[in-house]
Order: structure tokens, then sequence, then C-alpha cells
């Protein structure tokens, strides 16, 4: 089964139905567009509500992206989902060499997480240069 697979909000009065299918395959989907600073509050609460575990780090996906687009000077590629420590970033880092970025969600303190600080973070991209 894969991982990760979206629900897309492409008009209005897609709410409920996003929800109803988020519903359904808790742990398997995700929801995005529409989403924005009016309504994105009511979506963090309803899903804290339902996230129940983080997978990690998806490795061999990361080391595919670098692979698939490694001659690609000018492409860059963020990965998102799973992250659950500062660490990630270092494996992120060192699996893509350097190509693939890392964003946090549920994780992070500032999104209502307990895993992974926002200030740390800044200071592992500080060092980075």
């Amino acid at each position: 089964m894969s991982k990760g697979c979206h629900v897309i909000k492409l008009g209005p009065n897609n709410d409920d139905a996003a929800r109803e299918a988020l519903q359904e395959s808790p742990q398997f989907l995700q929801v995005g567009g529409g989403i924005n600073d009016t309504n994105c509050l009511e979506w963090l609460k309803w899903a804290s509500k339902t996230l129940k575990v983080l997978c990690g780090i998806d490795e061999l996906l990361v080391s595919k992206l670098f692979e698939w687009t490694k001659d690609y000077d000018d492409l860059k590629i963020v990965y998102a989902g799973g992250a659950k420590s500062v660490d990630d970033l270092k494996l992120v880092d060192e699996l893509s060499h350097g190509k693939v970025d890392l964003t946090f969600g549920s994780s992070l303190d500032i999104f209502g997480g307990n895993l992974v600080k926002f200030e740390d973070c800044c200071r592992w991209n500080e060092k980075q240069g």
C-alpha cells in the first residue's frame, strides 16, 4: 500500500467530503487545496484529533529523489511527511547529498507538536552555512 496520498479540494464546499475521505483512511491520506490563513486552524485542530503516529522518513524515497534528479542542478526538492526529530535534517541531507530539503509538520512545536523545537531546526540550519 502506498504512503502519503493526498485529497485535494478543488472547489468550494469540499470540506465535508475531504473530512469524510480522511476519516475513512486514517494514517493514509492528507488534505490540500483551499487551506489558508483563515481556515487552517480548523484543519490543524481536526488533524490533531486524528493523528496517531509519525511514520518517520522514507529513506529509500529520499535516496531515489536524489538519484532521479542529480543531473538537474537548478531543481530543488522538499520532502514533507514523517519528520520527527531534528536529526532527520541530517539524515535527509546525507541521503540526498544536499539535494532534498526537509519540512516539519505536526511534530514541530510551532504547529502544536512536542517532538521538534523550531529553535533547534534554526540552529541546525545556521550551522550548515
